[in-house]
C-alpha cells in the first residue's frame, strides 16, 4: 500500500507539472509576438508593433503616424496568415516519450500474455489490495489452532485473529501443514509479550508431532501475546493475538432451604444459607435450591456426582444439548441396569435455572433417602417444566460443578460441594433407677429419673414393662403412661406433677407373685413423620419380687456392713487425732531447739535432733492428711448407703 501510494503520488505530480500546469499557464501577447518574430525573421518588427498598438489604441488617431501604424498592423496580419505555425513547436521530445511509453505498455502487455499469473498477482496486490494475493502461490501453508483444556478441544482464532485465553493456564499451539503443501524442515514461533515493564520478544522452535503437525506449549501465560508462525515460505501477515481473560469460577454459593416440618426449622426456611466451606449438612428429606454465582456470563454448566451427570445451557441452540445421565448403582451389575441412562432435558426447563444476566444458576434439589429409586424412575417426560420439581440427591453426595463461559472457556478444576444428609436419629433415653435395687416387694414404687433427647423433638414417652417367662421366651412390652409426657421438646426431663425429677412406676396394680421377675424401661418416640417415627428405649432393669421379710433381711445385712465400715472410720479418725497430739509435742520441742540455737549458737547435736523432729512432723502431716481424705470419702459413701436403705424401705 505504501509503494502504491508513492507511485500514484509521483504519477500525479508528473501529470500536474507536465500537463495540467502547462495547460493552465497564461502567456502575454507581447511574449508570443517575440517568439514568432524570433522564429520568422521576415516579420520584422511588424507583429510586436501591432501588439503594442492594440494595447494602446489611441495612437491610431494621430494623423500620418496613425495611418502608418494601421498599415503596419494590416501587413502583420497578412504575413501571420501565411506562416507555418508548426515550426514554432519542437515535437521531438513528445515523440520520444511517446515511443518510450509505447514500449513500456507493450512490455506490460507481453508480460500479461506470457505470465498471466504474475499479472494477476500484481493486479490483486496493487489494484485490489488483497492481503492474501500470494496465498495461491505459496509452497508451504499452515493452519494454526489452539489446543484448549480440558479435553484437548481444538479452538480456532476468530476472524480478527484473536483468541481469548484463561489467565495462568498453559497455551498450546498446533501448526498443521495443509494437504498438498510442502512440509518445512523447521517451524518457528515468534512471540511478543505485552508486560507492565515493556514488551518482551522471543523465538522458540515448534516440536514436530507427525509428518505434517508441529506443536509448542507456552507455560502459565499471564500477559497478552502477539504470535507469528513461520515455516518454509509461510508466515501469518497479521499477528495472532492472545487476549488474557479470567477463567470462569464460582465466587459464592448459597442454599435456599425448605426443611421438613418435623424438624421445627420452618422459621429458617426463608433465610439464605451461605456455604462457607466445601461441605454443608442438611436434614434428610430437605429441599433446597443451589444458587451458584459466577464471575462471568455462562453458556453452559456441567454438574457431576457419583449418581448422575447433568449438562444444561441457557440457550436451546447451544452446541451441547441439555441432558441428564443417570449412572447405575455401583453394586448393580445386571444387564438391565448396568448401562447409564441418557435423558433429554427440556431446554425451557434449563433456561429457568439461569439468571437474566447468565452469571448465576439456580438448580433445585431434594435430599432424599430414596433418591436412587427416584433417579431410576425419571424419564424424558419427568424433565419437562410442568412436571419437574427437584432433582433427587442422595445424602453425602459430592457435587462437582464445571462452568463454561461465553468466551468458550471451561473451568479445568471443578468447584466441589459435599452435601451431607443428617438423618433423624432415634431418641436418646438416658435413665437410671433411684431408691430401689434388683429386689422389690409387690407393693413397691420404682422411681426412674433421667432425660430424653432427640435431634428435632419428642412426641411421646411411656413406661414399658413385661414379665420374664419361665421358658425364657420374650413377650411384648406393655405400655403405661407417664405422669408427664413430652410434647415436641428436643430435651425432656422425667418428672411427675409433684415436682420430683422422677417418674414412679407402681408395681401393686400388676398383682405379681413372689419370685416373679419384672423388666422395666422407658420408651420415647420422635416427631419424624417421613422416615419414622423412630422408637428407642433406655436401659432395661430387671426386678425380682420378694417378700417384705426377705427385703428387710437383705437391708439388715447391708446396714451391718455399713455400721462396721463406719466403726472402722471412727477408729481411724481417733488414731489420727492421737498421732497429731503426739507430734504437736514434738513440734513444740523443735521450737525450743530453734530458740536455743538462736541464743547459744548452732550446736551439732541440736541440729541433728531438730532435723529428726522436722522429718517426723512432716511425715505425720502427710500421712494423716491422706487418711482424713480417705475417711471423708468413705463417710460420704456410708451416708449414701444409709440413704439408699431408707429410700428402699420407703419405695417398697
Amino acid at each position: 500500500i505504501g509503494f502504491l501510494l508513492v507511485v500514484v503520488g509521483l504519477l500525479t505530480a508528473a501529470l500536474v507539472s507536465s500537463i495540467l500546469l502547462r495547460i493552465l499557464r497564461g502567456y502575454r501577447f507581447k511574449a508570443l509576438a517575440l517568439v514568432l518574430e524570433r522564429q520568422f525573421p521576415q516579420l520584422g518588427d511588424r507583429l510586436i508593433t501591432a501588439v503594442e498598438l492594440s494595447d494602446d489604441p489611441g495612437n491610431a488617431d494621430s494623423g500620418l503616424g496613425g495611418a502608418m501604424l494601421q498599415r503596419t498592423v494590416l501587413d502583420a496580419g497578412q504575413r501571420v496568415k501565411a506562416l507555418d505555425l508548426d515550426q514554432v513547436f519542437n515535437r521531438v521530445p513528445l515523440r520520444r516519450w511517446t515511443v518510450i511509453a509505447s514500449v513500456l505498455c507493450v512490455s506490460v502487455l507481453m508480460l500479461g500474455v506470457l505470465d498471466s499469473q504474475a499479472m494477476e498477482r500484481w493486479f490483486n496486490a496493487y489494484v485490489l489490495l488483497r492481503k492474501d494475493y500470494w496465498e495461491p502461490y505459496r509452497r508451504s501453508s499452515m493452519n494454526v489452532t489452539i489446543l484448549a483444556q480440558p479435553g484437548d478441544r481444538v479452538r480456532k482464532f476468530d476472524e480478527h485473529g484473536v483468541y481469548k485465553h484463561p489467565r495462568g493456564r498453559d497455551l498450546t499451539l498446533v501448526a498443521e501443514v495443509s494437504e498438498g503443501r510442502q512440509v518445512p524442515d523447521d517451524v518457528d514461533l515468534y512471540y511478543r509479550a505485552e508486560q507492565a515493564r515493556g514488551s518482551n520478544r522471543g523465538r522458540v522452535g515448534m516440536s514436530p508431532q507427525s509428518d505434517r503437525r508441529f506443536r509448542h506449549t507456552l507455560a502459565e501465560v499471564i500477559d497478552p501475546l502477539d504470535l507469528w508462525v513461520m515455516g518454509g515460505d509461510y508466515v501469518n501477515r497479521e499477528p495472532f493475538h492472545i487476549e488474557i481473560v479470567d477463567p470462569p469460577r464460582i465466587e459464592r454459593i448459597t442454599l435456599q432451604c425448605d426443611y421438613p416440618d418435623y424438624t421445627g426449622m420452618d422459621t429458617f426456611a426463608d433465610q439464605e444459607r451461605v456455604v462457607q466451606e466445601t461441605q454443608v449438612s442438611l436434614p434428610v428429606e430437605s429441599s433446597f435450591v443451589l444458587d451458584a454465582f459466577a464471575n462471568k456470563q455462562l453458556q453452559g454448566v456441567h454438574l457431576r456426582c457419583e449418581h448422575f451427570e447433568l449438562t444444561f445451557a441457557p440457550d436451546p441452540s447451544a452446541p451441547t444439548p441439555s441432558r441428564l445421565i443417570v449412572n447405575p448403582p455401583a453394586d448393580d451389575d445386571s444387564a438391565e441396569h448396568g448401562e447409564p441412562r441418557i435423558l433429554n432435558v427440556d431446554p425451557a426447563l434449563t433456561a429457568q435455572w439461569f439468571s437474566t444476566d447468565r452469571t448465576s444458576i439456580h438448580v433445585p434439589f431434594s435430599l432424599l433417602t430414596a433418591a436412587r429409586e427416584r433417579l431410576s424412575e425419571l424419564d424424558d417426560s419427568s424433565l419437562e417444566p410442568s412436571l419437574f420439581t427437584a432433582l433427587p440427591l442422595p445424602p453425602d453426595t459430592q457435587l462437582q460443578i464445571y462452568l463454561h463461559d461465553t468466551d468458550d472457556i471451561q473451568s479445568d478444576e471443578p468447584t466441589v460441594l459435599t452435601v451431607n444428609g443428617t438423618p433423624d436419629q432415634p431418641p436418646v433415653v438416658d435413665i437410671a433407677r433411684q431408691g430401689v435395687r434388683e429386689q422389690i416387694t409387690r407393693m413397691a414404687e420404682i422411681p426412674i429419673g433421667g432425660t430424653l433427647k432427640d435431634d428435632y423433638g419428642l412426641t411421646d414417652a411411656w413406661f414399658g414393662y413385661r414379665l420374664v417367662l419361665e421358658d425364657g421366651a420374650d413377650s411384648d412390652y406393655t405400655r403405661t403412661d407417664l405422669a408427664a409426657a413430652p410434647r415436641g421438646q428436643a430435651e425432656f426431663t422425667l418428672g411427675n406433677s409433684e415436682g420430683d425429677h422422677v417418674e414412679r412406676f407402681r408395681v401393686l396394680p400388676l398383682d405379681l407373685r413372689v419370685d416373679q421377675k419384672l423388666e422395666l424401661t422407658v420408651f420415647a418416640r420422635d416427631t419424624d413423620n417421613l422416615n419414622g417415627p423412630h422408637l428407642a428405649h433406655g436401659e432395661v432393669y430387671t426386678f425380682q419380687i420378694v417378700t417384705p421379710e426377705q427385703l428387710l433381711s437383705n437391708l439388715y445385712d447391708r446396714e451391718l456392713n455399713l455400721r462396721q465400715r463406719f466403726e472402722q472410720i471412727r477408729d481411724e479418725v481417733t488414731g489420727v487425732r492421737e498421732d497429731l497430739v503426739e507430734h504437736r509435742a514434738r513440734y513444740e520441742e523443735g521450737v525450743q531447739l530453734r530458740i536455743q540455737n538462736d541464743a547459744q549458737g548452732n550446736a551439732q547435736d541440736r541440729q541433728e535432733e531438730l532435723r529428726k523432729i522436722t522429718v517426723a512432723v512432716a511425715a505425720c502431716a502427710e500421712r494423716n492428711l491422706h487418711l482424713i481424705r480417705k475417711n471423708h470419702t468413705e463417710s460420704r459413701s456410708v451416708e449414701v448407703g444409709f440413704g439408699e436403705i431408707r429410700a428402699e424401705m420407703v419405695n417398697n
